[in-house]
């Protein structure tokens, strides 16, 4: 008898050390095989593929919970399956998945059909047994590991969900980390397809203004983002006529830098076949409606300089308006126009004339300019910028609009620019 006890001790002994070696045999490879530097998926499917050979079980799998899932937490994203048997990939259902996100607790269901906690709405499984434990981060469930279908219909027990629940700790913290570096590598990908679309977008901006003869001509673009949604140029005629616009499309990033592209494209194809601003502008809104959105739209102003009669022959599609520091000190606001672009397919723009004398100032912007705030969410607004103009009026156009900006980095004072800033100012000489 004695021996009999001794050789039960002897095998229970010997079974638990087998165990425990193949255990850390699993734990071993894994922390051996996956690092936070692998592609996401690669650490799930090594993670999955090894539990289903050591745990003898049909499926395993692993769900994460998303970002975009974080109000409906019950939702969560099956990322990875691995299958012996060729089935369809079994999936937790929602009530349990909420069971655990809930109790943040080990979950072993061994006869699926009968337990009372489960049995009102599992009656139709696909799986008669599961085992699945929360994969948690600094308190925080961030996905469950999950085991379905023991072989030989065995069941789960306590050592199964002790060492599944230590391979999802330690898997956690690289999913984790391999998440974080997705999300880097993706920042990184955009921030160099933005860094791309700047510097087209530049090519799309003058480099340097035309000489004007009789004139001086400054003018800037300073983007809010990466990409910015403003427009400006100045294109010559003919020796005696220069087209001078200036453009803000709606919204800002990529969708926006891709309409000013698609205006500035616009402009250029038709001052080719038309030399008179309103039905330049009258035919712009009708290409732009035609090839955006309904929620997409510009405002637009767009004038043509003659040297011979220094008349500004131009029209103002719903743009913030232009104005000229007259001799007498007065502001002549330019808004004969009509609406913005993109609103309506059709539309008949009008167009006015100023005639510009020796010392006047005109001044083109984009709200860019008007509404930059400060701390105390105080705007720059256009009285503000009038004054600036009457008080320099004796400078040069580039000093006039340098005076300008500084005034208004002045004004913001460190705060974040929220909106492209653009500016154009033509001074017409003695």
């Amino acid at each position: 008898m004695p021996d009999q006890l001794n050789y039960e001790k002897l095998k229970a002994d010997h079974d638990r050390l087998k165990t425990g070696i193949q255990e850390l045999a699993i734990l071993n490879e894994i922390a051996t095989t996956i690092s936070s530097t692998m592609e996401l998926d690669n650490i799930i499917e090594i993670v999955v593929k090894k539990c289903i050979r050591h745990f003898k079980v049909e499926q395993a799998n692993i769900s994460l919970i998303t970002e975009d899932t974080a109000l409906v937490p019950l939702q969560t994203m099956i990322r990875e399956f691995d299958s012996e048997s060729g089935r369809i990939p079994f999936r937790l259902d929602q009530q349990i998945t909420g069971w655990m996100l809930t109790k943040h607790q080990a979950l072993i269901i061994n006869d699926v059909d009968e337990d009372p906690r489960f049995k009102s709405f599992l009656t139709e499984s696909a799986y008669f047994s599961l085992l699945a434990v929360p994969m948690m981060h600094k308190g925080k469930v961030i996905g469950v590991l999950s085991l379905f279908n023991k072989s030989g219909k065995e069941d789960f027990d306590s050592n199964d969900q002790r060492l599944l629940t230590i391979i999802a700790s330690g898997s956690s913290q690289v999913i984790v980390n391999a998440r974080l570096l997705e999300e880097e590598k993706k920042l990184i990908a955009v921030k160099e397809e933005l860094n791309i679309a700047s510097k087209i977008q530049k090519k799309l901006l003058p480099d340097t203004l035309p000489e004007i003869k009789g004139y001086q001509i400054a003018g800037t673009n300073i983007p809010a983002k990466e990409v910015g949604g403003d427009y400006y140029d100045v294109i010559p005629i003919d020796e005696n006529r220069y087209i001078i616009c200036l453009g803000d499309v709606s919204g800002k990033g990529m969708p926006a830098a891709l309409l000013v592209a698609n205006l500035q494209a616009t402009i250029h194809s038709l001052i080719l076949a038309n030399e008179e601003p309103s039905k330049i502008v009258q035919q712009a809104n009708k290409l732009i409606h035609a090839s955006t959105t309904s929620d997409k739209f510009i405002t637009f102003f767009l004038g043509i300089l003659d040297l011979q009669t220094n008349e500004l022959i131009y029209c103002n599609a719903g743009h913030d308006k232009p104005f000229v520091l007259s001799i007498q000190n007065n502001y002549e606001e330019l808004g004969m126009g009509g609406l913005c672009l993109g609103f309506v397919p059709h539309f008949d723009y009008e167009r006015d004339t100023y005639k510009i004398k020796s010392n006047e100032i005109l001044v083109i912007f984009s709200d860019g300019v008007t509404e930059a705030m400060n701390a105390a969410e105080e705007e720059f607004e256009l009285d503000r910028l009038q004054q600036i103009v009457l008080e320099n009026n004796k400078k040069s156009a580039e000093q006039i609009m340098n005076t300008i900006l500084k005034e208004i980095e002045n004004h913001v004072a460190g705060e974040e620019q929220m909106d492209d800033i653009t500016l154009v100012v033509l001074k017409k000489t003695p």
